[in-house]
């Protein structure tokens, strides 16, 4: 019984298979991929960034297009600046996916991160190009995911195709006479299989129409240093003086508490240490003293002559 249900799957799946790849629509051939010695590609993100929309043919259109853009730019106050980004976005259709402001020396920079319609994109990067005192980088770059997109979508026809092929014979299991667990579970756990599969594909293609309906745009906010002010604002000598007394302090307390170590512990360690040999030196300086002090015995010659004078 196990492996009848088994061929069974395995008949449906080649089968689906074979349709698939039968009623795939066929690849772009090379020549096909170029118009004018340029890519697809490059022609749409030149379309896009130029907003000519009327003059875009339908199936430049319908292609899905993945549009990125980043903005590096001097500006003069770059809290307001990125207030008036985020006005912009919202006034456009998006909205911003992430901000980061922080204080580089006396000076604010910041980071975001924008998504708006693709449609808008354009306009919204004009908006906010003339904002700037200057701009450093600016680039945009697109990514065509349709041949993806369109696989994904045959894939997940042919996986709904499948989900009901194993529907049905699994109700055909259950309704046979004498239908083992076994036979029951092996056909469940590939409609499981299936069925989570889909899911992935469902994902992915949500995840691909997202990306290419809203634009990223990353822009890096450089305050002016022109603007910068001459004198920090919140300077208080008043703490500074302050902060040098108690390093001060700090320091003289250091200072004391080295040399009470120093007379506490270091001194009487080390005079124990050098005790040994302050010993030492004494007893041999003792030992040369008693030796110089003992007379020496004088030689035959001079004892010969002592005795002729006498």
């Amino acid at each position: 019984m196990s492996r009848k249900v088994l061929t069974s799957i395995l008949l449906l799946v080649v089968a689906l298979g074979w349709v698939a790849c039968g009623g795939a629509a066929p690849a772009s051939s090379p020549n096909e991929q170029f118009a004018d010695g340029a890519p697809r590609q490059v022609a749409a993100t030149e379309a896009v960034a130029a907003g000519d929309a009327a003059g875009m043919s339908p199936a430049l259109e319908n292609r899905m297009i993945i549009q990125r853009a980043e903005i590096s730019m001097v500006i003069k106050d770059t809290e307001a600046t990125a207030t008036a980004i985020r006005t912009l976005a919202l006034n456009a259709g998006g909205y911003i996916a992430d901000s980061n402001l922080f204080r580089d020396g006396e000076q604010l920079r910041g980071t975001l991160t924008v998504r708006v319609p693709g449609q808008n994109l354009p306009t919204f990067l004009d908006q906010v190009k003339g904002m700037a005192v200057r701009v450093l980088r600016d680039s945009l770059s697109g990514e065509d995911v349709t041949q993806e997109f369109t696989d994904l979508g045959s894939r997940l026809r042919n996986l709904e195709a499948t989900e009901v092929e194993l529907l049905a014979l699994l109700t055909e299991v259950r309704q046979r006479p004498g239908a083992k667990t076994s036979d029951i579970l092996e056909v469940y756990e590939k409609l499981t299989q299936i069925r989570g599969e889909i899911e992935q594909i469902k994902g992915r293609m949500q995840f691909l129409s997202n990306l290419t309906s809203l634009a990223t745009i990353q822009v890096e906010l450089i305050p002016d240093a022109l603007d910068a002010p001459v004198i920090e604002e919140g300077w208080r000598p008043l703490v500074t003086l302050r902060q040098a007394s108690a390093r001060l302090i700090r320091t003289l307390q250091a200072l004391v508490e080295a040399v009470i170590w120093l007379i506490i512990y270091v001194l009487p360690v080390l005079i124990l240490m050098a005790l040994p040999f302050v010993l030492l030196a004494l007893a041999i300086r003792a030992l040369r003293r008693r030796t110089s002090r003992t007379p020496r015995p004088l030689p035959p010659a001079a004892e010969s002559s002592e005795k002729t004078d006498s």
